[in-house]
């Protein structure tokens, strides 16, 4: 065999070699991959699962103490959610898919209403703030003042209708406070019956009254209960709407979530079992590949030796 011929024996066995080498590194970078991208998106399925449980809690914890740190918290965990779901969209598996978009459309809805009852509470903050803070005294004040000039009046008619009209109204802000408070039906229904008390009362004033410091008094108080009135009921229709989307983000589109969450975590563990099993056997075939790769390049270079 010339020198030539041996040259060119070892440079097809170095060619067999790389060639087996080459076909073992991508199979062997394939079989990895796989398993790499179902571990990833098994850990961003419970990480949607964790996302929900942070977003119900932070609205919980806003509504319940009315701190804007929670509210800046929420909008981070649903961007932060959002963007998890957005990485997991770009699976391919038709099952899987189908939960991420429900989970994305329910998550728009659920940022939506959380806005929605923190804009009304922001509301009601403001009414009791510019409202309630400046009339509240007031609306105690000018009764008494009427009551006692009524004795030195000695206008028992008067007295007995201011006596009246104090009653009622500290029994009527005893009722915002505690539908302000509890936000029961219960209270609201009681706060606008006394506020027709209140009205009968003030108006009775005006009518039976003589002196003209209390008649100029009682038409002030019943400007000052108007607004003090009406802004009451502005945070009664924005207390309703608070329940009613708070009952839809709890009740339904929480429970809905983890359903969903929880779906696509079987899916994706199902997924990372069947990938697993396969590995195994790729594992396996691959090891037999070797070691038959490594046959066939021994004997090849042995057929090459004799020839």
């Amino acid at each position: 065999m010339t020198s030539l011929h041996v040259k060119e024996d070892k440079n097809f066995l170095i060619m067999v070699r790389q060639g087996f080498l080459s076909l073992f590194l991508i199979l062997l970078f394939a079989m990895f991959s796989s398993l790499k991208a179902q571990t990833a998106l098994d850990v961003g399925a419970k990480d949607v699962e964790l996302g929900i449980a942070k977003v119900r809690l932070n609205l919980k914890e806003y509504v319940l103490g009315h701190d804007e740190s929670y509210a800046l918290a929420l909008d981070k965990e649903i961007t932060q959610l959002s963007l998890v779901l957005n990485t997991l969209g770009e699976e391919r598996d038709i099952e899987a898919l189908h939960a991420i978009e429900a989970l994305k459309k329910d998550l728009k809805h659920y940022e939506e209403l959380s806005k929605e009852v923190m804009d009304l509470e922001r509301q009601n903050n403001g009414i009791e703030g510019a409202i309630f803070a400046k009339y509240t005294a007031l609306l105690e004040e000018i009764p008494h003042k009427i009551l006692f000039q009524s004795f030195n009046d000695n206008d028992p008619m008067s007295g007995n209708s201011a006596a009246s009209l104090l009653d009622n109204i500290l029994k009527y802000k005893i009722s915002v406070a505690s539908y302000a408070l509890h936000n029961d039906s219960f209270s609201l229904i009681r706060a606008r019956e006394l506020q027709g008390e209140v009205d009968k009362h003030a108006s009775k004033i005006e009518v039976v009254v003589d002196n003209k410091e209390s008649l100029k008094r009682i038409k002030q108080f019943k400007e000052a209960f108007v607004l003090y009135a009406e802004g009451f009921e502005t945070v009664a229709k924005n207390s309703e709407a608070q329940k009613k989307a708070l009952a839809v983000c709890f009740d339904e589109i929480v429970p809905r979530m983890m359903h969903n969450a929880a779906e696509l975590s079987q899916l994706t563990q199902t997924h990372l079992d069947k990938t697993t099993r396969n590995s195994g056997i790729s594992y396996l075939l691959l090891s037999l590949f070797v070691g038959l790769s490594f046959f066939i390049g021994f004997g090849i270079a042995f057929f090459l030796r004799k020839k």
